[in-house]
């Protein structure tokens, strides 16, 4: 049976949605299986689970969701099956006592953030299975140890590897490739109505000319070259 939090008239029931797996007063239910989506069409219809309304008919319910979606939750134990029974016999919820363990991907280290600056995350896979989301403030410049699964060979090994913050800022070539492509269908627009043929491959700059540079330490100066006549 569910063991659900009783008042007198009102019955509470819990329902987190975790990233990996959805609880029912931390009851495992898988969000592929179809029972379990028949379970949360009904939530987001606003209705109650007809299971729920199988066990408590005479009680007032109080349906509690809460989106946890940024987080995983891990049973320490075997998930057991949520539904028993033969035939058309009614269904009933299975409550077993587990020790659950949350992992909580919001505070997985002490990296100060400043609200104030642009934040972006990371999803970071660890050695033994797990992953944890880590946010940076893109303006940070200090290194980060990471253990990763690398596969060698069919094995999965553990590798410690250095991340510099700045390495995962957001890139800007997509917005350049894009930008590039939109300038070349100016340019091919314009040919066709003129009706000539234009370059649309980048073409590598020119070498630059030989100079002669002094400096002096701190400024840089162009020298001119000496002018010289061929001696006959």
């Amino acid at each position: 049976m569910l063991v659900p939090h009783r008042t007198e008239k009102t019955v509470d029931v819990s329902i987190k949605l975790w990233e990996n797996e959805f609880t029912v007063n931390d009851d495992f239910r898988s969000y592929s299986e179809g029972a379990s989506q028949q379970f949360l069409n009904s939530i987001r219809k606003g209705e109650l689970p007809s299971e729920v309304q199988g066990i408590f008919d005479k009680e007032e319910v109080d349906v509690k969701v809460e989106d946890k979606k940024t987080e995983v939750c891990i049973s320490t134990k075997p998930v057991f099956q949520p539904f028993s029974g033969q035939g058309s016999t009614t269904p009933k919820m299975v409550s077993k006592a587990k020790s659950i363990e949350v992992e909580n991907k919001k505070n997985v280290s002490a990296i100060p953030l400043n609200n104030l600056e642009p934040i972006t995350s990371e999803q970071i896979w660890l050695a033994n299975g797990k992953t944890i989301v880590q946010k940076f403030n893109t303006s940070h410049r200090n290194a980060v140890g990471i253990v990763v699964n690398k596969q060698v060979k069919g094995k999965i090994l553990a590798k410690r590897i250095n991340v510099r913050i700045e390495h995962i800022k957001h890139f800007k070539s997509r917005n350049g490739f894009l930008k590039h492509m939109k300038e070349n269908d100016q340019k091919k627009k314009e040919a066709k109505e003129k009706g000539t043929w234009v370059q649309l491959k980048r073409q590598p700059a020119p070498p630059r000319e030989a100079h002669l540079v002094r400096t002096n330490g701190k400024e840089s100066e162009l020298l001119k070259p000496i002018l010289y006549e061929f001696m006959a």
